[in-house]
């Protein structure tokens, strides 16, 4: 029984070994070599999981290169607008600065007129 056991052993790694040999790997593919090289349905079928892997990922990055120019776009779109709004909003605190300048300044020498007519009128005249 020991005696069969190490033959079934022994026999077992003959087969691994000449499975091996008959194997190529590339990648984390395997393809059977046969007479005349690999064999076509497999190398064929792996091309073109290949193919198919290397086209989506090329839509991917043709997306990707769409979302970040649309990402940069609207950055541009964005500082366009803040700085347009930002020179509106500079514009209209001008606008009521002055305004209230104005006013002020109306006020002021209205309060001065007002004080002053009584205290030239206190003032004896020549």
């Amino acid at each position: 029984m020991q005696q069969e056991d190490g033959n079934r052993k022994s026999n077992n790694s003959l087969n691994t070994q000449k499975h091996e040999e008959d194997t190529l790997y590339i990648g984390d593919r395997s393809f059977r070599k046969i007479k005349l090289g690999l064999a076509e349905n497999e190398v064929r079928s792996y091309i073109e999981e290949l193919i198919s892997q290397r086209e989506a990922l090329r839509k991917r990055l043709e997306h990707l290169t769409s979302l970040t120019e649309l990402a940069e776009k609207t950055v541009i779109d964005a500082n366009n607008l803040s700085q347009a709004m930002m020179k509106k909003a500079t514009d209209q605190a001008k606008v009521e600065t002055d305004s209230i300048r104005a006013r002020a300044e109306e006020e002021t020498a209205q309060f001065i007129n007002q004080r002053k007519q009584p205290v030239l009128a206190a003032i004896p005249g020549p």
